[in-house]
């Protein structure tokens, strides 16, 4: 009997392991295996260059984009970025942007923007940045800007981190542990929403310029101004 339950643990094991393995798509375009190259493609213009090893995506004057029409079912599909079950570092070089119906994607996964380079994100329908089930997501050096959901029915925010029970969004799910870290860094959100659903924020050699005065509020999970509202334009410096 007690054998019988050590097999059942290492398969379990072993089918928990095959559900996590990481992925990396670009430009729809998956990054399978030992990589250490250049991606193109269609939609790519510049240099995108991914290393498997250090797990470190570099976007040197690059020029993301995707469909952005919301009749047909291809647009659900395209991922500017997207990231599942893999820490990943995001160099950024120059300036560069993403046009996409769907912005950055992580799942399960850190990720860090660095560099000296800039970052503008143009999602009109959607998110900028989700993230599920993530606890770090970190802005050192670099500048990004999102601008999202002006166009979209459901509000979308900049920074979005998606939590569920059942089917529906809960904020307070436990596997919830977002923390948004900027270090010397700038973050310009032009959303609906700013934020929704993070679980904290720390600033370090950067501020909240505009709205003046504004904060984090921890209870309601993002940045409100003085008066209470929620944060639609948001500038960090």
């Amino acid at each position: 009997m007690r054998s019988f339950f050590i097999i059942i643990q290492f398969f379990l094991l072993f089918m928990l392991g095959a559900n996590l393995q990481a992925k990396v798509i670009v430009a729809n375009q998956v990054i399978e295996g030992d990589f250490h190259d250049t991606i193109t493609g269609p939609g790519i213009l510049g240099l995108v260059f991914y290393d498997s090893d250090s797990k470190t995506l570099t976007l040197n004057n690059v020029s993301i984009s995707g469909p952005e029409q919301t009749d047909t079912s291809d647009y659900y599909y395209f991922r500017a970025i997207y990231v599942e079950n893999s820490d990943i570092t995001i160099r950024l070089i120059g300036e560069n942007t993403i046009s996409s119906f769907s912005g950055i994607y992580l799942r399960n996964s850190k990720c860090s923007f660095v560099g000296n380079g800039t970052l503008t994100i143009n999602v009109p329908h959607l998110y900028g940045i989700m993230l599920s089930h993530c606890d770090t997501l970190s802005f050192k050096g670099c500048s990004v800007v999102i601008n999202s959901g002006d166009e979209g029915n459901l509000q979308w925010p900049g920074l979005y981190v998606y939590v569920s029970t059942a089917t529906q969004p809960h904020p307070d799910d436990p596997d919830n542990n977002c923390q948004v870290f900027i270090d010397s860094a700038a973050l310009t959100i032009h959303s609906p929403v700013c934020m929704r659903n993070v679980v904290g924020m720390h600033l370090r050699g950067s501020r909240i310029v505009t709205p003046e005065g504004a904060y984090f509020d921890s209870d309601r999970m993002t940045v409100v101004d003085p008066d209470g509202n929620v944060c639609s334009d948001l500038t960090i410096l």
